[in-house]
């Protein structure tokens, strides 16, 4: 498998300071196309950086020079202040989200990078302070994404499509192989966001690949989903360990390589594992014969996030009330009051992957009247959980805190109980 880089402009080279738990912070970077280097620094103690930049995010770690401590770390341009994210790493080498800190940065200098402070022996600055998990949340390209799949009903397009042009062509099917293998090989169901940003870097990459890398990325997964479908019983689940050891390999080596897209794969697998909330309480009978899930991880989390915005979107309701923000606030409410929910509430956003997936490929093949009902079943679950549209005050404006501006979820749990227990765990799969 081929992992390549990809030209972009040099936004991030400059000095930045901010506050963080530990005091003053000083940023200092330099990009050269996708590779991001420089130095994080408090007091007399710094962590060199190291990153790739993909779709205008930088992704890599901080390493603490002459030591085994590391974190990951995450930074994007807003106007004049890069903001950052940095993320303790556990005994095995994994990001722990529940360390992470978000520090805003503001520009100080711009142009090449201030020198490099000399390295002390200072000891390793202290593990940033504990929080809820960071919410990366849906940006605005996120939800305008979102929201016009739902105006196409989230029909597939044909695997024939091709999405660059080139000798083999990369097509739609290209992708689509891809994101079974994830499926087999790792249990992960992407979102419509990581679908989105997966063919975006399989065109990218593929433009800017050489013959190897673009046959690769047009007819490799292909041919590994074939080999998987073809073998059956024991043999084929010794195929998908294989090919899953295989791929955990180079996606790990290649992010500790600075390479963006392998980073980003792996943060993705991990997100499957890192777990932000535990249900409490008994499970339903239906929950422990389907064998469901009862820790909401990251991904599950995210997932709930799109798929609460979809179903505002299904539902006829207006799709620019609610915002970036909005979303944040409501991920962070879950979060906080997971244990408070009733059980079928707690499992529908702990089985959030496989729902979202399963609504999404049931409202594809459903009728015009079909959806219609489904759209009213929306609309009145999201006003049970508190995600209701805002009253309108004089002149017709919109008041009362705007759009998701409240999460209850404490009562009215059915209509949760029959989305798990109808959706979760069925043959249904996402449109793609």
């Amino acid at each position: 498998m081929c992992l390549c880089g990809v030209a972009a402009a040099d936004g991030f080279t400059g000095t930045y300071t901010g506050n963080g738990s530990d005091g003053q912070n000083v940023l200092q970077l330099t990009q050269s196309g996708t590779k991001v280097t420089g130095t994080f620094t408090v007091g007399p103690t710094h962590l060199d950086i190291s990153g790739s930049l993909v779709r205008g995010v930088v992704q890599g770690t901080a390493v603490l020079p002459g030591t085994p401590v590391t974190f990951s770390v995450t930074l994007r341009v807003e106007g004049d202040h890069v903001v950052g994210e940095i993320t303790e790493r556990d005994q095995d080498g994994r990001p722990d989200p529940q360390t992470t800190e978000r520090i805003v940065f503001a520009r100080t200098g711009g142009g090449t990078a201030a020198p490099r402070p000399a390295p002390t022996q200072a000891k390793a600055p202290a593990a940033p302070a504990r929080q809820q998990p960071a919410a990366p949340a849906l940006d605005g390209g996120d939800l305008r994404g979102i929201a016009g799949r739902v105006k196409t009903n989230f029909k597939a397009e044909a695997g024939t499509k091709v999405l660059a042009a080139g000798q083999p062509p990369l097509t739609r099917a290209s992708v689509n192989a891809f994101t079974q293998v994830l499926r087999l090989t790792f249990g992960v169901e992407l979102t419509e966001s990581e679908y989105e940003d997966t063919s975006a870097v399989f065109v990218s990459y593929y433009k800017s690949g050489d013959a190897q890398t673009r046959t690769m990325l047009a007819t490799g997964w292909q041919a590994i989903l074939t080999e998987l479908n073809k073998a059956s019983g024991p043999e084929r689940q010794q195929a998908i360990e294989e090919v899953r050891n295989v791929l955990a390999q180079r996606f790990e080596s290649g992010a500790q390589a600075g390479n963006a897209w392998a980073a980003a794969m792996t943060a993705t697998i991990q997100k499957r594992t890192q777990t932000v909330a535990t249900m409490k309480g008994p499970m339903p009978d239906y929950a422990k014969k389907a064998t469901m899930h009862q820790q909401m991880t990251e991904a599950d989390l995210e997932a709930s996030m799109e798929m609460l915005y979809f179903m505002w979107v299904a539902s006829g309701r207006d799709a620019s009330l609610v915002t970036p923000e909005a979303t944040a606030t409501v991920r962070m409410a879950i979060v906080q009051n997971f244990a408070t929910f009733p059980a079928q509430v707690q499992l529908f956003f702990a089985n959030a992957q496989q729902v979202y997936a399963a609504l999404r490929g049931q409202w594809a093949q459903a009728s015009a009247a079909q959806r219609a009902q489904m759209a009213q079943q929306f609309a009145i679950s999201l006003d049970q959980l508190g995600l209701t549209v805002p009253s309108r005050g004089g002149g017709d404006r919109i008041s009362a805190g705007g759009a998701w501006s409240d999460v209850n979820g404490k009562s009215h749990g059915e209509w949760a109980g029959e989305m798990v227990q109808g959706l979760a765990g069925s043959s249904y799969h996402s449109s793609w």
